[in-house]
């Protein structure tokens, strides 16, 4: 039977990864985490300075089973420390620099529990028979702090209406490691103790010097849960990206998560294994000698792409890419893509028929994982890896409304193999 999923599960299940080489503040003219817009934080998983994909995608499992509550935070502490040394990720100190560190783990899990928890209340305290009979919430600064926060004890024993714009800005956790809460109450008991006048929104800005805030009505698409305020979408939170990207010249990879297998495969309409092996064989032989172009007949009307379908919903809307172009296609190409490329780079794919059948695999099959980045210059790239298996599809558009080129399509395995498996785990902040 299909899981009934809870409103924290949603959430956890619909981030998108965020590999980054970013500390959290900024320095020497180059952005920090703090700078992302906060429904690009809010509904993304991240560490900073945590560039690697495998990395972070390890951290994110074990993450989201302690958020679960399927492991305790000492087995998920322990189980992240033995990876992390056998990765070489860990120094030595006690740092919260050092990934592997007692201090900056716990950092990792109890704050993405507080937030998967806090979209989880967010929702009860929405519910609108809830929301008649209790209006209004109390700020409980710093519960069980051995050191309370002075910013967040000021707010301590304050009413505030739910829908108050100062919330958004300040729902805990408002701060990493913050352990505030909101009681709700009674509109008579809000009257009793005095409730804050509603803030206006141009003035609810956040006042965490870090630039964290965690706004759970933004944890979700409208669709999913009704009973929330429209929050950004996918589509919007690509748009932040984007400008973010262009504006630090910098590269974000939004990896979707894919813990179960897709619905329908990711590309609708594929041609028939025998169009796409005659086309690859008949400009192969234009590719590895252009003079026969020339001298050929026949040759000269050999198409030089070839549609290979469309990008299907689920998979454009989990990257945020619903209502764009989304036409793929395998062209000739040029030394950076397509059968140009491929015969240059990853000419063994051709000869025993493996071009053809991993892009028949993984473009037709369900059981693989996907990842978008994105680079200066709007050049984005969509990786499709086979779960389980070698296969490995790199496809590439430039400008918004471009279609999506086969850059290449190759096994991940051997030694060519670890180069394009390096390659496709490691996000360059800056590309040369």
């Amino acid at each position: 039977m299909p899981r009934d999923d809870t409103a924290e599960d949603i959430y956890l299940d619909n981030r998108v990864n965020m590999p980054t080489d970013r500390a959290t503040q900024g320095g020497s003219g180059k952005a920090g985490l703090a700078d992302l817009a906060p429904g690009i934080r809010n509904r993304a998983f991240f560490s900073a300075r945590v560039a690697d994909q495998r990395i972070l995608e390890r951290l994110r499992k074990i993450s989201d089973a302690y958020s679960r509550n399927l492991i305790g935070k000492g087995e998920a502490r322990n189980l992240l420390k033995d990876f992390l040394k056998a990765e070489g990720q860990d120094d030595g100190t006690a740092s919260l620099r050092n990934l592997a560190s007692t201090a900056r783990l716990n950092l990792i899990l109890e704050q993405n529990s507080k937030m998967a928890n806090a979209v989880g209340r967010y929702q009860a305290m929405m519910d609108p028979d809830v929301l008649k009979a209790f209006p209004c919430v109390i700020y409980r600064a710093s519960v069980g702090s051995r050191v309370p926060r002075p910013e967040h004890q000021q707010y301590d024993g304050m009413v505030f209406y739910k829908d108050d714009p100062w919330l958004r800005a300040h729902w805990p956790p408002s701060k990493f490691g913050c352990n505030c809460e909101l009681e709700e109450c009674s509109a008579k008991q809000a009257a009793r103790l005095g409730v804050q006048p509603r803030t206006p929104p141009e003035k609810a800005a956040v006042t965490s010097e870090s630039g964290f805030a965690f706004d759970p009505a933004n944890a979700f698409r409208a669709e999913q849960i009704d009973a929330l305020p429209t929050p950004e979408s996918r589509a919007d939170m690509l748009a932040s990206i984007r400008q973010y990207v262009e504006r630090e010249q910098t590269t974000f990879v939004a990896s979707a998560r894919n813990q179960r297998p897709l619905t329908k495969p990711p590309v609708t309409r594929l041609p028939a294994q025998k169009e796409l092996a005659d086309f690859v064989a008949a400009n192969r032989k234009i590719v590895e000698n252009p003079k026969a172009l020339r001298d050929d007949a026949k040759l000269q009307l050999v198409p030089d792409k070839l549609p290979l379908g469309e990008l299907s919903g689920e998979v454009a809307d989990s990257l945020g890419l619903a209502g764009q172009p989304s036409q793929i296609q395998l062209s000739r190409g040029n030394s950076s893509f397509g059968l140009f490329h491929q015969i240059r780079r990853h000419a063994a794919s051709l000869d025993d028929g493996e071009l053809v059948g991993t892009i028949r695999r993984l473009l037709g099959g369900k059981n693989v994982r996907y990842t978008l980045s994105m680079s200066p210059g709007k050049t984005d790239i969509l990786n499709i890896e086979e779960v389980g298996g070698p296969g490995l599809i790199t496809l590439r558009r430039k400008g918004g409304d471009a279609a999506w080129e086969v850059v290449s399509a190759h096994g991940i395995e051997g030694p060519a193999g670890a180069e394009n498996r390096a390659r496709y785990n490691r996000v360059r902040a800056d590309r040369k």
